[in-house]
């Protein structure tokens, strides 16, 4: 029997149950011990069943369930639409101001010596007059959104404050019926107060990166004139922010890039040792990315199992079994962003004939990142050095077959995904197959066994949340049968 005709269902197991999860009907699926090995037959070995077993199978399929449904064609919906999407929605442009920074982080890419896909660090600077190119190019082409935003990036965008007070107050001149917001990425190492206050009387948010307590910020985070750590100048920075502008500092984002090489709960007793970080401000958190590294990172056992029970007081947390102070700012946001994606996963009939894996957003219309020559990029994610992730430019527009190719990513490997139980709920982009003038099958495929690890995570997530309420005997109505 081929894959095709075999149901769409992937198996799942817990302590407790068995399931399946319907990838058609987007569904996990409670089953007993007898059914789930007539299913697992079915999908490893052999279409002869019993006639017993087919029994068993008949009264799921007239439950709707075991649709041997694939896609027929691998393309995005909104492929037909482009070019309105691009000339009427844009929500945000990212204005790369500067390509210089005054530190030397071992773990960015525009550091790392064996990226072959990005640039190092420059002195280039984008002119106020590019600048004002790229605000006037979002206020033109976001007729259809009542709220944009102007992010500033670099490099360290700090190192030219006269620039960006110059585009801030170009782009309110500009921005007329809109409402503007501001953004701002920073290594917490030049604000001042002048820049303090300009911040704040213009509500720019603001977003700081800190990866830990000193040991653990200053072993990849160091200054360029001197390989210096600069955790003590940022936690100063915090701290005098919390201190002298308490309103503000709730508006600070604090961005945590973790090195999984650290044991995760001293990297975390960050927050311990500075409690104004945990009770005013938000963290945001990622593992490094080393999707072009040549040597990737390595996950310590220790990591591994400090994240396993950190996820679990913060489940507890969930269910109100452990007060908030013994859960710690990027546990809480990770588990709120378990619980966005379950808000998000609703059940359906059937798949359509046409769709793409979920994962790529439209390239450029959320996040458009201009370069400090003008180039426009899907983010501030990408390689700057990559062809084919250059969509456009601020004299000639977007490139929309480009822009096409990239929201079709799943169109590489078009096999491969029609048969894949993730389909669904794919969050691979466009970066991770990135081969610098084409998008490379084999650079995708080696991400897909990942995609489905963290996708079966989410699935048996959702049934222990499934089956601790059963135990508490508490609603279960929004959580899938």
């Amino acid at each position: 029997m081929t894959k095709e005709n075999k149901p769409f269902v992937h198996l799942l197991e817990s302590p407790n149950a068995k399931y399946f999860f319907d990838v058609n009907a987007n569904e996990i699926v409670y089953v007993d011990d007898d059914l789930y090995d007539v299913l697992k037959k079915l999908l490893e070995q052999s279409d002869l069943l019993v006639d017993e077993e087919k029994q068993k199978m008949a009264g799921l399929e007239l439950r709707g369930y075991l649709s041997k449904k694939r896609v027929k064609t691998i393309k995005h919906p909104v492929t037909a639409l482009l070019e309105t999407y691009m000339s009427r929605k844009l929500t945000r442009i990212i204005l790369q101001i500067t390509q210089d920074c005054n530190l030397r982080c071992k773990y960015c890419d525009y550091t790392k010596t064996d990226n072959t896909k990005q640039r190092n660090h420059t002195s280039k600077r984008m002119s106020f007059e590019l600048a004002k190119k790229g605000v006037d190019f979002l206020i033109m082409n976001s007729i259809d959104s009542e709220a944009i935003n102007v992010g500033f990036y670099g490099g360290e965008p700090l190192l030219d404050f006269d620039l960006l007070k110059k585009i801030v107050n170009y782009a309110e001149q500009a921005a007329i019926n809109k409402e503007l917001t501001f953004s701002l990425t920073t290594n917490g190492t030049l604000v001042t107060e002048e820049m303090l206050d300009f911040f704040i009387q213009h509500d720019i948010s603001l977003t700081i990166s800190i990866d830990g307590p000193k040991e653990v910020h200053d072993s990849n985070r160091r200054f360029r004139s001197n390989d210096s750590g600069s955790f003590d100048k940022v936690i100063d920075t915090l701290r005098w922010i919390n201190e002298q502008y308490p309103e503000y500092a709730k508006k600070v984002l604090i961005n945590m890039v973790i090195d999984p090489k650290h044991s995760l709960d001293y990297i975390l007793s960050l927050y311990k040792e500075n409690q104004f970080l945990k009770e005013k401000m938000t963290t945001i958190s990622s593992i490094i990315d080393d999707t072009d590294w040549i040597e990737k990172i390595i996950y310590s056992d220790k990591f591994v199992e400090e994240r396993e029970y950190l996820e679990f007081l913060g489940m507890l947390n969930y269910y109100g079994r452990l007060d908030d102070i013994y859960v710690l700012p990027p546990v809480k946001r990770e588990i709120q962003n378990i619980e966005d994606k379950m808000d998000r996963f609703t059940p359906s009939i059937n798949l359509p004939d046409q769709a793409t894996p979920s994962g790529s957003c439209i390239p450029g219309q959320l996040r458009l990142f201009m370069d400090a020559d003008g180039n426009f990029l899907p983010c501030e994610r990408v390689n700057e050095l990559s062809e084919i992730m250059k969509i456009g430019n601020i004299d000639e527009g977007f490139n929309l077959d480009k822009i096409s190719i990239l929201l079709n990513v799943g169109g590489i490997t078009a096999e491969d995904c029609r048969d894949c139980w993730a389909f669904t709920n794919c969050g691979l982009c466009p970066k991770q197959a990135d081969g610098i003038n084409e998008l490379s099958r084999a650079l995708k495929s080696a991400y897909c066994d990942g995609v489905k690890r963290n996708f079966e995570d989410f699935l048996h997530f959702m049934i222990t949340l499934k089956e601790v309420r059963e135990l508490y005997h508490e609603s279960i109505s929004e959580v899938s049968k």
